[in-house]
């Protein structure tokens, strides 16, 4: 199927609370689309495909060169707020399609990224995106800089990210959860 361009991930649904009535959505990962199939299981039987959808999506994530969602990934969905060493205000917004923005507002001006981010545990990691040429000219005709994070690695910790890579940046969740 990744050979043909089909980009699929398979997720378990039902349960007490029944299946929704659509039973295939498409996601985005990485910038990338991603055909989503539910496969509904009753209360009881939901053991039955656990092996497939793991072994299954384990390969697709491999394909795709994404890495897999674990047990913390969901932690990091949402908006960041703080300040650096100047007093000027940082905002990172983390969404669950995996790419991120961040400003540093410097009253007349500010620094912006974007790209995409993962995380191994309890570490985020954040890499901008390139910049193309209409982009450069965009930003140099902006009050906006463009930044740029390689492998910027930040530690979750009770709902605050710290900085790894020289201590700089802490930002404290703000919003929970900021989907799409």
């Amino acid at each position: 199927m990744f050979n043909d361009g089909k980009r699929i991930l398979i997720s378990a649904v039902g349960g007490y609370s029944g299946c929704p009535d659509k039973m295939i959505d498409i996601i985005k990962l990485n910038n990338i689309d991603i055909t989503n199939l539910k496969f509904c299981h009753s209360c009881t039987d939901s053991y039955r495909d656990e092996n497939f959808i793991k072994v299954f999506n384990n390969k697709m994530y491999s394909l795709m060169e994404i890495q897999p969602p674990n047990i913390k990934t969901e932690s990091f969905y949402g908006e960041f707020e703080g300040r650096d060493k100047d007093k000027f205000e940082m905002k990172l917004v983390l969404k669950d399609d995996r790419t991120f923005k961040f400003w540093l507002n410097k009253g007349h001006g500010s620094d912006f990224t974007e790209g995409l981010w993962k995380n191994k545990s309890d570490t985020l990691i954040l890499n901008s995106r390139a910049l193309n040429k209409t982009d450069s000219i965009s930003f140099a005709l902006s009050s906006a800089r463009w930044i740029e994070f390689n492998v910027l690695e930040f530690r979750l910790k009770k709902e605050k990210l710290i900085e790894l890579n020289n201590g700089k940046r802490k930002l404290k969740k703000t919003i929970k959860k900021n989907v799409g």
